[in-house]
């Protein structure tokens, strides 16, 4: 059966303010289950048209573009514990062809000086994050470099970017640190992806784990010296000043003391000698 074009036209320009969406690892969730949820969570009951246009794909149709402009502004969400992915619909999108991977995140960056403030130059670090849809203030320069703020399309089964290196007319290399302001509660700070949070992570931390271990060790050790009793810890610095290891042998020292011992108000090791550890 031929169907007249511009019926078809006039059916598809139906759905050219709409939306597609998927949940992210919900193609085995119960698709009516899904509607409803989405239907309560962006509070258009009554005044959306929601349809499966495939598995875990969704097209929603606002009756008011005030609803789909307030959905899209408080992106991303998050539905039935899975994050939200969606994209405009213009009514030409073929589901084979279909990529949702991408969330809108806002950013500011930390480490700005003043040769970068400026809208297009803070564009360009942004993008190393992702899709740069845009950046504020246009017009205006912010008072502090981390007024500025990026609206960045991310994907959601990397890591986020959390910095990046960038250039000053000295010729030297500066760190711009990346703080996204409106992260969803699916966000793992383990493995620093979106999509699940740090309780269900079944990927290996990104950071290295050398810093990691030597992070742990610090704090070990920090918790360690602050479990002594006072008098223990003002000694083993008083020994460490002068070059003694208060966990080597007696006599043993780290550095040769710069001045007499007894001048300075260290005890010697000839002072420690039989006297066995300090306690």
């Amino acid at each position: 059966m031929e169907i007249p074009l511009d019926m078809l036209q006039a059916n598809n320009n139906l759905w050219n303010d709409s939306v597609i969406f998927t949940l992210y690892g919900g193609d085995n969730l119960n698709p009516n289950h899904v509607l409803k949820a989405v239907r309560k969570k962006w509070g258009v009951q009554n005044s959306a048209d929601i349809v499966r246009f495939g598995k875990n794909i969704y097209v929603c149709n606002f009756m008011r573009l005030k609803d789909k402009e307030r959905v899209v502004e408080k992106e991303p969400w998050t539905v039935l514990g899975h994050l939200l992915i969606m994209l405009p619909y213009d009514g030409n999108i073929i589901t084979d062809e279909l990529s949702l991977e991408r969330v809108p995140l806002w950013m500011s960056v930390k480490g700005l000086l003043l040769q970068h403030m400026h809208m297009d130059t803070v564009q360009m670090i942004a993008s190393a994050a992702g899709e740069v849809e845009i950046v504020l203030p246009q017009i205006i320069v912010p008072r502090t470099a981390e007024g500025f703020r990026a609206k960045v399309r991310v994907l959601v089964n990397t890591p986020l970017i959390q910095g990046c290196e960038v250039n000053t007319v000295e010729g030297r290399k500066i760190w711009v640190d990346f703080k996204y302001n409106n992260l969803p509660p699916t966000y793992c700070t383990t493995c620093l992806r979106l999509g699940h949070d740090r309780y269900a992570c079944n990927f290996p931390p990104e950071i290295v784990e050398e810093e990691q271990e030597d992070v742990q060790e610090n704090d070990l050790n920090i918790q360690g010296v602050m479990s002594q009793p006072l008098e223990v810890i003002d000694q083993n610095l008083l020994l460490i000043e002068c070059g003694i290891n208060p966990e080597l042998p007696m006599g043993l020292t780290l550095t040769k003391p710069t001045s007499p011992i007894s001048q300075s108000g260290c005890p010697s090791t000839g002072d420690r000698k039989g006297k066995g550890p300090m306690l």
